[in-house]
């Protein structure tokens, strides 16, 4: 079956198992805000174009007429443009990183990470109009680890959601026939992580070591009373008694700045200045 992505290099392990299946590759669309050199060099591999824009309807139709039966998305971050006819004319889904209608939104793992891990897991469901709302081809729970981060969970998903939908690929008519409809009353929708995405040193270590699984290396910002912000891409924040005032630069650990938290350190191992 000949498909189009929406993603970025976080799709691959989607990707890759649908091309040992037997299927095609036959467009990506990406964006810059993530990672894409990977995705990049597999459509030169395949000789098929990589577009970093938003495509119209009418380009969408096109893609369609040239052979495209399965438009799948993950993680792209503009409204895809679906109509119903479409929507009639291929299998448009969207590999969605929570158990919906639970951890609706756009960045939900950061939020799984800290407060909600009841919703950990996938659903594969056909895009519509209305964000995260369509009927369910399938889903599956997954626990989280007992050091996950972000990272970690983002590759477990992508590699259960790759497996997943090899098998629905078999018979994507069946699936989409059978599709469950998402009861929207129990519907909750998360906001952007970004109001979470800041360091605060007077909350405990363990409040801290979760926010830093939640974002690992794509950064966490840290403000500092001299006006200085930077964004931290590698710390550890642990337990241990002390006396010195939370939020206080107390030592140099070679290059990396420790600071005190209400109840522990935190050693900051690589940053970025903004």
């Amino acid at each position: 079956m000949k498909f189009i992505i929406f993603g970025s290099d976080y799709s691959l392990p989607i990707i890759l198992p649908l091309l040992k299946a037997g299927h095609e590759l036959s467009k990506i669309y990406s964006f810059t805000t993530e990672s894409h050199e990977h995705l990049k060099h597999l459509a030169e591999t395949l000789g098929i174009p990589c577009i970093f824009e938003n495509p119209t309807p009418e380009q969408l139709q096109l893609d369609v007429k040239r052979g495209a039966q399965a438009i799948l998305s993950l993680g792209y971050p503009e409204k895809i443009s679906v109509t119903d006819e479409l929507s009639s004319h291929a299998h448009v889904m969207n590999v969605h990183m929570s158990l919906l209608p639970k951890g609706g939104g756009i960045t939900p793992l950061p939020h799984v990470l800290t407060k909600y891990p009841e919703y950990c897991g996938f659903t594969v469901h056909i895009l519509t109009p209305e964000f995260d709302a369509g009927d369910i081809l399938y889903q599956e729970a997954i626990p989280l680890l007992e050091n996950e981060d972000i990272h970690t969970l983002t590759a477990r998903i992508t590699l259960k959601a790759g497996d997943a939908l090899v098998d629905l690929f078999k018979n994507l008519p069946d699936a989409f026939a059978n599709a469950k409809p998402q009861d929207l009353k129990q519907k909750h929708w998360l906001p952007p992580s970004s109001h979470f995405q800041e360091l605060d040193l007077t909350l405990s270590a363990k409040e801290i070591q979760k926010r830093l699984k939640a974002f690992g290396q794509f950064g966490i910002k840290l403000s500092l009373a001299q006006n200085e912000t930077f964004i931290v891409t590698n710390a550890t924040a642990w337990q241990e008694p002390h006396t010195y005032e939370p939020g206080s630069l107390i030592a140099q650990s070679g290059p990396m700045p420790v600071f005190a938290l209400k109840d522990g350190y935190l050693l900051i191992k690589s940053y970025l200045k903004e």
